[in-house]
């Protein structure tokens, strides 16, 4: 019987919908929450995931691949998150403040600096090509947000430089 306009295609009697919505299930089982962690490249940024899990986005195709799960020191609810393939480290920043190194091969996270103030929001960290790490902040007892200088090994900040956003 010949196939009417607007009419969907089929395969043997089912859906096209149907067989691309079992296609979509299988790729997305394929894809393991529990996979093994991995090492980080430049073409690539890290995401964590709500439940701690850490997913490497490759930026020329857009693939998430699930890697690790945070475990040890993990952030109560992070706020930043900053890769360096250099050093095959994570550093995130979180909301309690506190700012915590991690491997992305197996997650396990470390304490760099949980010693902050309550008052201190910690809310953005970068890393320029020379290796500079950079956190956005507003200092205890101001009201303005800052751009500082971060020094990795102890968490503390150095030349903070107020910023207008």
């Amino acid at each position: 019987m010949p196939k009417r306009r607007g009419e969907a295609s089929k395969f043997r009697g089912t859906p096209l919908g149907v067989w691309i919505t079992a296609f979509s299930l299988v790729a997305v089982a394929g894809t393991s929450a529990y996979a093994a962690g991995f090492s980080l490249e430049d073409d690539t940024a890290v995401i964590v995931g709500s439940e701690g899990t850490i997913y490497s986005l490759d930026l020329t195709s857009g693939v998430a691949t699930a890697g690790a799960t945070l475990s040890g020191d993990t952030p109560a609810d992070t706020s930043g998150v900053e890769a360096d393939p250099t050093t095959d480290t994570l550093y995130l920043i979180d909301t309690t403040p506190a700012l915590i190194s991690a491997t992305p091969a197996d997650g396990t996270g470390t304490y760099i600096e949980d010693d902050y103030t309550n008052l201190e929001v910690l809310d953005g960290i970068a890393r320029t090509d020379d290796g500079v790490m950079y956190l956005s902040h507003i200092p205890a007892g101001q009201a303005t947000a800052h751009i500082s200088t971060l020094n990795l090994s102890n968490g503390l900040y150095t030349s903070s430089q107020e910023i207008d956003i």
